[in-house]
């Protein structure tokens, strides 16, 4: 189960800034 909650986190901080980038 923390596994999954650690995985979500790390596509969280790749793909954040990811979204941000191709909006700009």
């Amino acid at each position: 189960m923390f596994k999954i909650i650690q995985y979500h986190s790390y596509c969280q901080f790749i793909y954040l800034p990811l979204l941000i980038g191709l909006r700009l």
